[in-house]
């Protein structure tokens, strides 16, 4: 679900009686509210590596794997960080259903990170109307992009949380390379699947997730200018 659809939920949740509830959504601002409704015992953190659409009532998927993974694979973790029985029992399903899936022991941190990079590449998406080829043309906008993501990074750090996964640590690497290799990416249908039209089918979740990142860059104390910008086109 989307995050504009938690609150809706949440209600519902309490008065469920599965012992295990897994959310596979995002969430810059922690579980405060989620662990009042249904405690911690049941709670469990996930996001997917997959994107897709229904259009004419057929699903069109795509399921992060291979060179994808560089990006973002399908994870799970409990809030304490701990490997229980069903973390792995969760992450063994995936996996038996050709869904690669790994674990993290801090998804806190790796949700921040998510937002992190997603609010300012959807942004970017929408100077041109949700058009990842048009994207993939403007190294003046892609430039903005990952300038943007590397300000969302630094937020993170800055409130003492770690970049997370590790992997993404390649966003270290100088804007002029970056830009090279995500003008590639935009110009993929991978992009236009995973990216583009999500950003048409959940405007309103990132405007929300951008309101939400935006208490994080204020905790920080830390300018973003060009956050800033590319907040101007959501």
């Amino acid at each position: 679900m989307q995050k504009t659809q938690v609150n809706s939920v949440l209600p519902h949740l309490a008065k469920n009686q599965s012992k295990n509830i897994v959310f596979v959504v995002n969430n810059p601002l922690g579980y405060d509210e989620w662990l009042k409704c249904i405690g911690q015992k049941r709670l469990m953190i996930g996001f997917p590596s997959a994107g897709g659409e229904l259009k004419n009532g057929v699903v069109n998927y795509f399921i992060g794997r291979g060179i994808a993974r560089a990006f973002q694979t399908t994870t799970f973790g409990e809030l304490d960080g701990k490997t229980t029985r069903r973390l792995t029992a969760v992450v063994k399903a995936f996996n038996r259903s050709h869904i690669p899936t790994v674990t993290n022991s801090n998804m806190d941190a790796w949700q921040k990170t998510h937002v992190a990079l997603v609010t300012s590449i959807a942004n970017a998406l929408y100077i041109h109307k949700s058009n990842n080829y048009a994207l993939s043309k403007s190294t003046k906008d892609i430039r903005l992009m990952i300038q943007g993501v590397k300000e969302g990074f630094q937020v993170i750090e800055a409130l003492g949380y770690k970049v997370t996964p590790h992997k993404l640590q390649y966003f270290k690497m100088p804007v002029g390379l970056l830009s090279f290799i995500f003008k590639i990416i935009m110009s993929t249908k991978i992009a236009e699947i995973t990216m583009s039209r999500h950003t048409v089918v959940a405007h309103n979740e990132m405007k929300l997730l951008q309101k939400e990142f935006d208490e994080l860059i204020k905790k920080s104390n830390r300018t973003t200018p060009y956050i800033d910008k590319l907040r101007k086109y959501i």
